[in-house]
């Protein structure tokens, strides 16, 4: 067996193996790849909770005596928010008259 058969035989194994290489390496990047945008909606959704109990702070935290929010930006913002203000305003009806009867036991 000569040596340029023997040079070819490895450049054949050699490609083999990249190729085996290759595959691997591009498995594991679709995989990490696909973990990562997972991992990212996750944090998008918690980041926009977050926000959203910012703009309520903003726009309703005068009743808990924060500064006002500018009006510009109260009304600009409470189009977002149409939700949290249903929602508020669901759980006021469902507690005002609890709330009323507690109150009227001090006397």
């Amino acid at each position: 067996m000569g040596w340029r058969v023997m040079l070819d035989l490895l450049v054949q194994a050699a490609h083999r193996i990249s190729g085996i290489f290759r595959g691997m390496f591009h498995e594991l990047a679709v995989t990490l790849k696909a973990m990562m945008s997972g991992h990212a909606v996750d944090t998008l959704q918690m980041e926009l909770e977050e926000l959203e109990n910012v703009f309520a702070t903003v726009i309703i935290g005068s009743l808990a005596g924060m500064p006002l929010a500018p009006l510009g930006l109260a009304v600009e913002v409470a189009g977002y928010m149409e939700e949290e203000i249903s929602t508020m305003i669901e759980k006021h009806a469902k507690y005002r008259d609890g709330l009323a009867a507690y109150a009227s036991l001090g006397g």
